[in-house]
């Protein structure tokens, strides 16, 4: 049940009885929006979670900015991939703490300062794509 005047949507739709999708389904969870707040659901492994916001939140409200680095055209690197013979798999941990296999397909290699680095590739979205982590000083901890 919900409050008189309140609208609701689904994929910025009217509801309807169709199930909503997780990000595994179709890479694109559904997005449930009530009023100011909504969420979307996520699967990693064999569980689901919700992701949820409120635009009205004093905190979201009143946020501006994230600390950053001003973009840095030298930090524009070219790099060479060489992908494996057959992918391999690493144990890697998720944002929400949950620890699953992913594949990783190669390695980019690339100079930087006249140093050598070798960067672990894992597999994207695509067959085009490449998922490389790092770490600077923007990530905390």
């Amino acid at each position: 049940m919900r409050a008189a005047g309140v609208k609701v949507t689904v994929n910025g739709a009217a509801p309807t009885t169709d199930a909503l999708r997780t990000d595994a389904d179709s890479g694109t969870s559904s997005r449930v929006q009530i009023g100011s707040a909504g969420f979307r659901l996520i699967k990693r492994l064999d569980q689901i979670g919700v992701r949820r916001w409120d635009d009205d939140r004093p905190a979201f409200r009143d946020f501006r900015s994230a600390s950053n680095f001003p973009d840095d055209m030298q930090w524009r690197i070219a790099g060479t991939f060489a992908p494996y013979e057959k992918p391999k798999t690493m144990r890697v941990q998720t944002e929400a703490g949950i620890e699953q296999d992913l594949p990783v397909v190669g390695e980019v290699h690339a100079r930087i300062g006249g140093k050598r680095y070798d960067l672990t590739a894992f597999e994207g979205v695509s067959a085009q794509d490449l998922w490389i982590v790092f770490k600077d000083a923007n990530n905390g901890r």
